[in-house]
C-alpha cells in the first residue's frame, strides 16, 4: 500500500492497532514517508515522556515541546487550564465558547507540527485576571486540580515543565493558577487517597520523575536557570530547527496574533528544577538526565520478572537498535523483515509483563513497530464519506480504500467500519461514492470496499463534548464525557478498521472516515462527520433592544429554516411570546428543498399596550411531522481549522430598554471583528460599514457620527493613512469615537493629542465601581441621564488598554475606574473638542457588553453617539 502522504502514526487505542488520524487544515508534513518513518524508528529507542503544562493556548513553550517531541523523541503533550475562550479574535467575531473551539483547533494544528500531543482541563477562560486569588475564588479549585491529576494519572509522564512557577511574575492570574497547582497536581497523581473515584474507575497513581518550572533567559542577568535547552539545534530529519518548527506551530493560533518569525541559529529555552525524585547530577544537559529511559530501563517496572520477560526485553532492545542502524532510506521495504521480528519480539515480552506499566510501556513498543511497519511498506489506507453532515435516520455511503505499493509484502486479510452503538452497515450496491460520481479523474486503489451506514432515527446533534451540557459558572460540565475527558474533542463518530499481513506480521490500523471534497481555490479540503439535525430554526437576530420610548408596539420577527436534509422537508413553523403577545400569523407552512435549501419566513409580534422595562424570550420552533425542532446550527469554519457545529436555542431574547437615541447618521469602521454594528441597529439607526474606498474618497459629511472598531490600527491600513480624514470630519461637527486600540494606536500618532498607553492598564472586574467625573457632561445626560446603575450587570471586564497619561489641557477624562488594590486610572474614557467637533477614545469593552445586551451599555453609548446632536 502506497506511502502516508498527511499523517502521524499515533499510539493505539487498543492494544495491536494503530490509530492513522485524519488530515486536517495543516498538513503534517514533517511526518512522512523516510522522515517519519526515521523518527518513528529513532522513537523506538526510548520510553521518555514529558508533560507541559499551562494556562492558556498560547502559554506554552512552543520551541520547548517541538525539542521535546522530535529531538528528544519524547511522547510529550501540552496541557491547557483554558480553551482561551475568554481572549481575544483577530480574525473574526467569535467569542466565549465558539472561540473556545477556534483555539482548540489552532493547538492541534500545532501539535500536527510540533508532534505533541493536547489535553485540557475543564476550567473556562473567563478573562484576563490579575491575580491568583481571583482565580482561586472562581474556578472550582478541586475540580480543576482533578481533572490535572487525571491527565497525569493517564498519561504518565516522567518529566513536567510548568510554563509558570506560580507568583505574581508570572503576571496573568490565570499563570499564576497554573504555576500553583502543578505541583499540587504531581503529588495528588501519587497518592491513592486523592480523587479515589479515578482509582476506581481503573486509573492507578502516578508518581512524577521530575518537575520543571520555565524561566525565561536574560543573557544581561546573572540569574540563570538551571538548564538551559538549544531548540535552535538544526534537525537533519526534516531540515529545520526545532526552533522553526516550533514557531511555525505556534503561527496557527492565529486568532490571537501569534504570527512567528522562524528564527534560526541558536535560540535558549530556560528551566528551573523544582523537585526531583532522583539523584540528579549538578549538571544537567537533558530534563532526562539521571533516569534510564532505553527499552532495557522498562525492567524497572517489572517486580519478580520472568526469564522469557528478561530475554525478551534485552532482544528486543538490541531489535529496535538494528532496525534504526539497517534503515536505508532508499530501500525502506528491506527493513520489513527487521521489523516484524522486533514487532513479535515485544509481543512476547508485553505477554510475559506481569506490571500494569510494564504491559504499558511494551503497548507503546508494539504500537510503535506497527506504525514504523506502515511506514516501511508505504502503506495508505483512507476512508471517504459522500457526504460531511448527516441527519438522524439517513444513509451514508463509505468508501474504505488500500493502496500498497509494488513489490510491498502486503495483504489486506479484513477490513470493517466501528460504529456507535444503534448504527447499522451493510455492503452498498454502489461502485462509487456519489460525492465523487462527477470526478473526471478518479483514484484506482488496489482495494475498496463500499458501505452503506444507516444513522438511527434517534442520534444525537454532533458538538464539542464539553459544550453538550449547560456550563456551570467557570466549569465545563463533563459529566457524561466518559473517556473523552481532558481530551481536545470526542473520538471521531466512525472509523474503518483494518487488519493487514506484513511481511511476516499482522497489525490492526483504525482510520477515521473523513469526508473530502475539492476547492477550486484551496484544492483538496477534507471535514469530519457530524449528525446534524434535520432543520435549523435560525431566528434573524438573537437579541432585539427596544427603546421603551419609542412607543413602537409592532416588530417584524424573521426566521430562517435550513435543511440539512438529503429529501424535501415540510412543515410548521412558529414564535412561542410571552403572555399578553400576539404573533401574525400565529404559525405558518413552509417547505424546503433538498439541502441546502433555505426558506425566510416573515411574522410580526405586537407588544401589549403596557410593556415594562425588561427582558422576555421568543422561542422559535419548526415541527416536521411531529417532531419539534428549537435549535439554531451555527458553523465555525476558517481555512486553517476543521470545521465545527454548535447548537443554540432558537430564542430571541427581547429587551425593551429605558433608552433614547438621537437620530443621527453613523459610519462604522471595522476593526478586527465585532459586533457592535448590529447592537447600534437595534437602536433604530441607519449604520454603514466604511471600506477602505469610503475611507480614502468618501464623502464622510454624510454622517454625523463615525465609530472606530477594536484594534482597527492593526487590522486596517486604510484607517491608519486616512485617519487624518477622520479627524477632519471630527473637526467640522462630527463626533468621531474610538473604541479600544493597543499602544501601536500611540506609537503610530493616530490621537489627535499627545497621549501614551503604557502596557495593558485595564480593569477586569466587570463590577469595579465606576466614577463619573464629570456628571454634567453630555456623554451622561444627554438623552439618557446616567448613574451608577447602568454600570451593573456588564460581563468579564470593564476596560482595555486604557491611556496611561495624556493632555489634561486637551482631554477631558469622563470616568474613573481601577481594580481593587491599583491605582486610579482615568484613560477608560476621555473626550476632547476637536474643531467644531467631538473626540471620544474609549476602552471600555462595548464588544462585549453591547452583544450581550447590557442595558447600561445601550443608554451610554447612546449618548456617546448622539454627542452632535446635544444642546451645547
Amino acid at each position: 500500500m502506497r506511502g502516508i502522504p498527511s499523517a502521524w502514526l499515533l499510539l493505539p487505542l487498543l492494544a495491536g492497532s494503530l490509530t492513522v488520524p485524519a488530515q486536517a487544515q495543516v498538513r503534517a508534513i514533517y511526518d512522512q514517508g523516510s522522515s517519519a518513518l526515521t523518527r518513528q524508528l529513532q522513537r523506538l529507542q526510548t520510553t521518555a515522556s514529558v508533560l507541559h503544562t499551562g494556562a492558556h493556548p498560547d502559554d506554552e513553550d512552543s520551541a520547548l515541546v517541538a525539542y521535546h517531541a522530535r529531538r528528544q523523541n519524547a511522547r510529550t503533550a501540552y496541557l491547557s487550564l483554558t480553551r482561551g475562550s475568554g481572549g481575544q479574535n483577530i480574525i473574526g467575531t467569535e467569542q466565549s465558547d465558539a472561540l473556545g473551539v477556534i483555539r482548540t483547533e489552532e493547538l492541534l494544528q500545532a501539535r500536527r507540527l510540533d508532534g505533541a500531543e493536547q489535553l485540557f482541563t475543564r476550567a473556562n477562560d473567563f478573562g484576563f485576571s490579575k491575580y491568583r486569588t481571583e482565580a482561586s475564588r472562581i474556578w472550582p479549585e478541586e475540580t480543576v486540580l482533578g481533572d490535572m491529576v487525571r491527565a497525569i494519572r493517564r498519561f504518565r509522564p516522567d518529566v513536567v515543565v510548568s510554563r509558570w512557577n506560580g507568583s505574581p511574575a508570572d503576571g496573568h492570574g490565570h499563570h499564576q493558577f497554573a504555576g500553583y497547582l502543578t505541583p499540587l497536581a504531581l503529588e495528588a497523581a501519587a497518592d491513592p487517597g486523592r480523587f479515589p473515584d479515578q482509582i476506581a474507575a481503573g486509573l492507578q497513581t502516578w508518581q512524577v520523575r521530575k518537575l520543571y518550572t520555565g524561566q525565561r533567559i536574560d543573557l544581561r542577568s546573572t540569574d540563570r536557570p538551571s538548564l538551559v535547552v538549544n531548540t535552535g539545534e538544526y534537525d537533519p530529519v526534516t531540515g529545520r530547527s526545532y526552533f522553526e518548527i516550533g514557531m511555525q506551530g505556534r503561527s496557527q493560533q492565529k486568532t490571537q496574533q501569534m504570527g512567528s518569525l522562524e528564527l534560526r541559529g541558536r535560540q535558549l529555552s530556560g528551566l528551573n528544577l523544582v523537585t526531583s525524585h532522583l539523584d540528579v547530577a549538578d549538571a544537567e544537559t537533558s530534563v532526562f538526565s539521571g533516569m534510564d529511559t532505553s527499552i532495557n530501563g522498562i525492567a524497572s517496572y517489572e517486580q519478580n520478572a520472568t526469564t522469557i520477560f528478561s530475554d525478551s526485553l534485552a532482544e528486543l532492545q538490541v531489535a529496535a537498535a538494528d532496525a534504526l542502524s539497517q534503515y536505508d532510506p532508499l530501500d525502506p521495504l528491506a527493513l520489513i523483515p527487521k521489523l516484524a521480528e522486533g514487532l513479535e519480539i515485544a509481543r512476547t515480552a508485553r505477554d510475559a509483563a506481569r506490571g500494569a506499566d510494564t504491559q504499558r510501556l511494551l503497548d507503546e513498543k508494539v504500537a510503535e513497530f506497527e506504525a514504523a511497519l506502515m511506514l516501511a511498506a508505504g502503506i495508505t489506507i483512507d476512508a471517504l464519506a459522500d457526504s460531511e453532515t448527516v441527519v438522524p435516520g439517513s444513509t451514508l455511503t463509505v468508501a474504505v480504500r488500500t493502496y500498497i505499493p509494488d513489490l510491498a509484502p502486503v495483504t489486506m486479510t479484513d477490513v470493517h467500519l466501528a460504529l456507535p452503538v444503534g448504527w447499522s452497515v451493510a455492503a452498498s450496491n454502489t461502485d462509487v461514492l456519489p460525492s465523487e460520481s462527477a470526478y473526471r479523474r478518479r483514484e484506482q486503489p488496489d482495494m475498496e470496499r463500499l458501505y452503506d451506514v444507516g444513522v438511527p432515527a434517534d442520534a444525537r446533534s454532533t458538538q464539542p463534548y464539553w459544550l453538550e451540557r449547560p456550563r456551570a459558572a467557570a466549569a465545563y460540565d463533563w459529566s457524561a464525557a466518559g473517556d473523552a475527558s481532558n481530551q481536545p474533542f470526542a473520538p471521531p463518530l466512525l472509523t474503518a478498521v483494518a487488519t493487514l499481513q506484513v511481511g511476516d506480521a499482522q497489525i490492526g490500523v483504525r482510520k477515521e472516515v473523513q469526508h473530502r471534497l475539492v476547492d477550486r481555490v484551496r484544492g483538496e479540503i477534507r471535514g469530519r462527520i457530524d449528525v446534524v439535525p434535520a432543520v435549523s430554526v435560525e431566528p434573524a437576530a438573537d437579541l432585539l433592544v427596544v427603546p421603551a420610548s419609542s412607543g413602537r408596539k409592532q416588530h417584524e420577527l424573521l426566521l430562517t429554516l435550513r435543511n440539512n436534509a438529503k429529501e424535501s422537508v415540510h412543515g410548521i413553523a412558529k414564535f412561542a411570546l410571552p403572555d399578553g403577545w400576539t404573533l401574525e400569523p400565529s404559525s405558518a407552512p413552509f417547505s424546503l428543498p433538498a439541502a441546502p435549501a433555505t426558506s425566510t419566513l416573515a411574522f410580526t409580534a405586537t407588544l401589549p399596550a403596557e410593556v415594562s422595562a425588561g427582558e422576555y424570550r421568543l422561542v422559535a420552533s419548526a415541527t416536521i411531522d411531529g417532531t419539534d425542532y428549537q435549535q439554531t446550527m451555527r458553523e465555525i469554519a476558517y481555512p486553517h481549522i476543521r470545521t465545527h457545529r454548535l447548537y443554540v436555542p432558537s430564542e430571541t431574547e427581547f429587551e425593551v430598554v429605558d433608552v433614547e437615541v438621537a437620530p443621527v447618521r453613523v459610519g462604522y469602521v471595522m476593526g478586527s471583528g465585532d459586533k457592535v454594528p448590529e447592537a447600534l441597529r437595534r437602536l433604530g439607526l441607519d449604520v454603514v460599514l466604511l471600506d477602505d474606498a469610503a475611507l480614502t474618497t468618501g464623502d464622510l459629511s454624510r454622517f454625523n457620527t463615525i465609530v472606530v472598531g477594536i484594534r482597527a490600527s492593526q487590522t486596517r491600513a486604510a484607517f491608519v493613512a486616512n485617519n487624518r480624514r477622520l479627524l477632519d470630519f471630527a473637526e467640522q461637527g462630527g463626533a468621531l469615537i474610538v473604541q479600544y486600540q493597543q499602544p501601536d494606536f500611540i506609537a503610530k500618532g493616530l490621537a489627535p493629542y499627545p497621549a501614551s498607553m503604557d502596557g495593558n492598564v485595564r480593569v477586569v472586574d466587570e463590577s469595579a465601581p465606576i466614577v463619573i467625573l464629570e456628571p454634567d457632561h453630555p456623554a451622561f445626560t444627554y438623552p439618557n441621564r446616567i448613574g451608577p446603575q447602568d454600570f451593573a450587570g456588564w460581563v468579564q471586564e470593564r476596560n482595555n488598554y486604557n491611556f496611561t497619561s495624556f493632555d489634561r489641557d486637551r482631554y477631558v477624562p469622563l470616568t474613573e475606574a481601577h481594580d481593587d488594590g491599583e491605582p486610579e486610572s482615568e484613560g477608560g474614557m476621555v473626550y476632547a473638542s476637536i474643531g467644531e467637533g467631538h473626540y471620544v477614545y474609549t476602552s471600555y469593552s462595548w464588544f462585549r457588553q453591547l452583544p450581550n445586551g447590557v442595558p447600561g451599555a445601550y443608554r451610554l453609548f447612546a449618548n456617546l453617539l448622539s454627542l452632535p446632536a446635544a444642546p451645547q
